[in-house]
């Protein structure tokens, strides 16, 4: 499944976005992590957790306003990067009660890389990871590929809401519903045939088919664009109302 992903074009959807997340992070050392893309008003429009019971990641996310590593991270307007927390704010120089009674006690890890990315639309995606070890040099570009990795995928997922969307208004619409309106070559044929002013008997002998395959084909072509009777249909092609492309 790893090489099937990373040789895809199409759009990698959540289940394998995750089982690659999760290969990566195991060959970085990752012990935690939280992913998660937040719309302009906070809310979760994806969130994922590696390692985490969803307790403890309550727990932080109700406290979140005492994480000291992602105050400094804003302050110091990382806003953006992919930071190594641990320096900016040394683990031994981090003060607070709340931070050591609240935060720490749900990661009690001493080392995070992170970072936060503007996306469209006033979306924000969160990349939170967090290991034993100081990340390595040699390990930094590739936490750097990941960090991207999920961020192209976060923007990607928001487009293919945002063209739900248009396409949901489109079909809502007096207009013809584009992702239905895909006609086979023989559909093609039939289509025009009927605009010629044939019936599904003439069309049928025309080419030397049974009746019941061109009423068949009549009705597919009814279902695809939408069309509640041949006249409707005959009467839309004529007014420029139906759109329809084919498969070649």
């Amino acid at each position: 499944m790893y090489k099937r992903v990373l040789g895809s074009s199409q759009i990698i959807d959540n289940s394998e976005f995750e089982y690659l997340f999760c290969f990566e992070a195991n060959q970085l050392g990752v012990e935690k992590a939280y992913l998660a893309i937040v719309d302009k008003a906070r809310n979760p429009l994806y969130d994922f957790s590696f390692n985490i019971s969803a307790d403890n990641l309550q727990r932080y996310l109700s406290n979140i306003q005492h994480d000291v590593y992602l105050q400094a991270y804003l302050n110091n307007r990382l806003f953006g990067s992919l930071s190594y927390l641990q320096e900016i704010v040394s683990a031994d120089s981090v003060q607070g009660d709340e931070f050591n009674e609240l935060i720490r006690p749900v990661i009690r890890l001493n080392h995070s890389v992170s970072g936060l990315a503007k996306l469209r639309g006033g979306s924000t995606a969160v990349f939170s990871t967090h290991m034993v070890r100081k990340p390595t040099l040699s390990n930094w570009s590739r936490f750097n590929d990941l960090w991207h990795l999920f961020t192209c995928w976060a923007e990607q997922k928001l487009v293919s809401r945002e063209m739900a969307t248009v396409l949901h208004r489109i079909q809502g619409s007096d207009r013809a519903p584009y992702s239905h309106i895909m006609l086979t070559p023989t559909e093609r044929v039939v289509l025009e045939l009927l605009v010629e002013g044939m019936d599904g008997s003439e069309i049928a002998k025309y080419r030397r088919v049974s009746k019941e395959t061109v009423r068949s084909q009549i009705k597919q072509i009814l279902s695809k664009t939408s069309s509640h009777s041949q006249n409707q249909l005959i009467a839309r092609y004529f007014n420029g109302s139906l759109h329809y492309y084919g498969d070649s």
